[in-house]
């Protein structure tokens, strides 16, 4: 038996259109239909076919809703809705919060291509099917606290049968339920300066704001800057995640917010915290409120 096996390792390889559908269980898996980058390159190195897989559900356990989803997906929701030549629509279902334009549109979304439904429960849900089923949708964002298994697998089918990248935001408590999604993330905010931080293995996406927001540039936003994302991939194609991943994912604050502030003055900095938006909101008033300390010491 041993001699077969030896034989069988040292054969030729698969042609390429069979490899791709050969997963081995100590390698990254394909997305059927391809991915789409995430824009965080730390965070696309440790995703099978290296971003968000279309034609698939991935699952966003977030430890409180708006803790970081929007900022995480912003880059593949900008490469999506403003492509230069075939830009797709996206569906966000259900937020948390009052999407605010300029905030999205801060973090290069198009925004004339976002199709926001304000809907809860069961209604969510049948919104969210449709939507999966519209061939012009690049991607469909759904937060639903509550899901029964056989949803979850009929979002699945439904997903696997299109071609947009579709992500469903539940509670980190989901994190030990099983489902089919063949991609879940349990995230939480984290600060660069945190202490729990340093053992993990650290990354940074080193991405600044434009020099052309140089007058602008206060001492909160430098606070929302410093704010992060700490990863755990919960299921993969692939092996196990050894460490989890921390992210520094920038905050871009509005134009409309950056006209409040003089560039010496923080005192106005508990106003970003106010702005009841769909943009994670209870992510920045923490950065916000971190960065006021700072700034007092």
């Amino acid at each position: 038996m041993a001699v077969q096996i030896a034989a069988v390792r040292a054969g030729p390889e698969l042609p390429a259109h069979l490899a791709r559908q050969v997963w081995r269980g100590n390698a990254l898996g394909h997305a059927a239909r391809g991915s789409v980058p995430s824009g965080h390159a730390p965070l696309d190195a440790e995703l099978p076919d290296g971003g968000w897989p279309r034609a698939a559900l991935t699952e966003l356990l977030g430890v409180r809703p708006g803790c970081g989803e929007m900022r995480l997906l912003a880059p593949a929701l900008a490469g999506l809705t403003a492509h230069a030549r075939s830009p797709r629509h996206a569906v966000l279902i259900a937020p948390p919060y009052t999407p605010y334009a300029p905030a999205l549109a801060a973090a290069g979304i198009a925004t004339d291509k976002l199709v926001w439904i304000d809907v809860q429960g069961a209604d969510a849900l049948w919104a969210a099917e449709q939507a999966l089923r519209h061939d012009g949708v690049g991607a469909v964002l759904l937060w639903l606290p509550r899901v029964q298994a056989a949803a979850l697998r009929r979002l699945q089918v439904l997903a696997q049968d299109g071609n947009a990248v579709a992500f469903l935001m539940r509670p980190a408590t989901a994190a030990a339920q099983s489902s089919p999604a063949p991609l879940r993330l349990r995230f939480e905010p984290a600060d660069v300066r945190d202490t729990a931080l340093r053992g993990l293995h650290a990354v940074s996406n080193r991405t600044r704001l434009p020099e052309t927001d140089a007058p602008v540039r206060t001492a909160a936003a430098d606070g929302l800057e410093r704010a992060g994302l700490r990863i755990e991939i919960v299921k993969r194609r692939g092996p196990a995640m050894a460490v989890p991943l921390w992210l520094r994912l920038p905050v871009r604050v509005a134009p409309s917010v950056h006209e409040r502030f003089d560039a010496s003055d923080v005192s106005g900095v508990s106003e970003v915290a106010e702005i009841d938006h769909g943009l994670d909101r209870g992510q920045l008033a923490a950065a916000a409120a971190r960065s006021r300390t700072a700034s007092a010491a």
